[in-house]
């Protein structure tokens, strides 16, 4: 099962035993676990993630606390995790809150859960296919605060020297903290970016033509140029002869 988990849970014991029932339903499934929203972020924003598993009290410490339905509200709006299965552990009174009309709740484990019965909820989530749509905006973290970029204002990105450079319209560029190109490519989730080089991803809208002898692109609106990496010769070939 090619899946991926992401635990949010602030008691390790208990971050722990809930790891075990994941890799219990299936061993293939990769768990990731954070004990905080600001981590659980940076983890879902570097990987493509198919199940939260969300404790709804992340700060026992505080009176009332519901970061975990906070956490989720914000994921629910980057487009990759509108339709993610959430889960929610909870030992509140009404374990519901407003997580089922509101943010899309998959289910719910009440403390103390019954193991078995955890195990089939969490066999229901990771066989779920989530509604994949193609995104519009590419959603880049720094300094813990999600930066959004319209797909179709990127030109190009170079994710070099252990930072990004977004080339956007207009020759505007940014920069933001680094990440692979593969994990740039799951996280936009959209067909328009191309990988043409290592450490580089082209927007195919912006191609003007391509040059498959001397191996380079040309961009439109611009006396500027790619470099196609021999590995990605022929796979961006096809995907722009198409």
């Amino acid at each position: 099962m090619d899946k991926t988990c992401l635990i949010v849970e602030d008691n390790c014991t208990q971050r722990e035993s809930m790891k075990r029932l994941v890799e219990e339903v299936s061993p293939e499934v990769r768990v990731f676990t954070a004990d905080n929203p600001q981590d659980a972020y940076g983890i879902l924003l570097s990987n493509s993630i198919d199940v939260f598993i969300v404790d709804i009290v992340l700060d026992t410490e505080k009176k009332g606390d519901i970061s975990g339905v906070k956490m989720v509200n914000v994921i629910r709006d980057i487009p990759q995790y509108m339709f993610t299965p959430v889960i929610f552990v909870t030992s509140l009174e009404d374990p519901k809150l407003f997580a089922y009309s509101s943010l899309h709740c998959f289910s719910y484990m009440e403390k103390p859960y019954n193991r078995e019965d955890a195990k089939d909820t969490i066999k229901k989530a990771l066989a779920y296919t989530t509604p994949k749509k193609e995104q519009e905006v590419l959603c880049l973290r720094k300094e813990g605060i999600l930066y959004p970029f319209k797909i179709d204002q990127i030109v190009y990105m170079e994710s070099l020297n252990r930072s990004i450079t977004v080339h956007k319209k207009g020759g505007e560029i940014e920069k933001m903290p680094y990440m692979t190109c593969r994990q740039i490519l799951q996280e936009a989730g959209n067909p328009a970016l191309l990988q043409c080089a290592r450490g580089v991803l082209v927007n195919r809208n912006y191609v003007k033509s391509i040059d498959k002898a001397n191996r380079f692109i040309t961009l439109k609106n611009s006396e500027e140029r790619l470099d196609i990496g021999g590995t990605f010769l022929k796979s961006i070939t096809d995907e722009l002869c198409k």
